[in-house]
């Protein structure tokens, strides 16, 4: 696997795990990042990439900044 590809994995586990943790399921996040359940589904799982509004408002919703995710999973 790939730098990218792993930094990406880690990105998204590390979103799941804090929304988990959160009690949220894929279905609350994607109404609160305004995006359809089946495309934050498909994020979360790498399936597709999201627009920057979305990158951004994600880790919003869940209380962290895009900066530390990104640190962390690298």
């Amino acid at each position: 696997m790939d730098k990218l590809k792993r930094v990406a994995v880690q990105f998204w586990l590390r979103l799941r795990l804090a929304r988990e943790a959160r009690g949220l399921t894929q279905e609350k996040m994607a109404e609160l990042c305004g995006i359809s359940p089946r495309n934050y589904h498909n994020l979360e799982n790498g399936h597709t990439n999201p627009s920057l509004a979305t990158a951004l408002q994600i880790p919003s919703q869940l209380g962290f900044s895009l900066d530390v995710l990104r640190e962390e999973a690298m």
